[in-house]
């Protein structure tokens, strides 16, 4: 059996809204139902687990009533933990995605399941086309060879019994699962994601996704 998460309880600070983005509209359809959409006409997925923030518990369920709801906690990490234990017994993998990425299809969830064949973990991922470098007090301190790097997007698809193990063990934060697994020195791998896979992260992602919506 396959599971899917669907994580929503973030407040989204960087939205500057005073509605957290899975709950904003577009198009007539909450950001958080795309992804539901899809996840739920997957082949490759068998029960979805919605993970909201508390005053959002009442309509998710009533707008989705076959689908389990739980309330969220007060960090990514606590939200993804929570949600694991709330997958059903027979959950064999799993997959944890980002509410705020609506773009996710149906081939980015296939290939991340099938990758669980030769990992414990996987994770979609784009590659760096910017020049990178770390910095501090508005200094630059060390480059970075950009070939050799890639920044980490969801879907990302484990195998159940080990990321519940590495979450058990980890202890602090982490803005991802892949994060978890890899410091529990797991075999984690990546496949490599569209274009079109961002996040709704600022107004303008949002005014992005408007207008490729609009254009499909």
């Amino acid at each position: 059996m396959n599971s899917a998460i669907i994580l929503a309880a973030g407040k989204s600070s960087r939205m500057k809204k005073d509605i957290p983005k899975p709950y904003l509209k577009i198009n007539g359809k909450l950001v958080i139902d795309y992804s539901i959409t899809t996840l739920e006409n997957s082949n490759y997925i068998d029960n979805i687990i919605l993970v909201v923030s508390k005053e959002y518990i009442s309509e998710m369920k009533d707008n989705y009533p076959h689908i389990k709801v739980i309330e969220g906690g007060n960090s990514r990490r606590e939200s993804s933990s929570l949600g694991l234990k709330s997958c059903n017994v027979n959950t064999q993998n799993v997959l944890i995605h980002d509410a705020a990425r609506i773009f996710i299809t149906e081939t980015l969830i296939q290939q991340c399941i099938e990758g669980l064949k030769n990992a414990d973990g996987i994770t979609t991922a784009a590659l760096i086309t910017d020049t990178i470098a770390q910095y501090k007090n508005n200094s630059i301190v060390n480059m970075q060879n950009r070939e050799e790097l890639i920044s980490f997007q969801t879907p990302q698809a484990f195998n159940y019994k080990k990321i519940l193990i590495a979450h058990k063990k980890f202890r602090g934060d982490a803005t991802d699962d892949i994060s978890i697994m890899m410091m529990s020195n797991y075999n984690c791998k990546f496949i490599l994601s569209d274009k079109q896979n961002f996040k709704l992260t600022t107004q303008i992602d949002y005014d992005n996704a408007i207008k490729i919506l609009r254009d499909n």
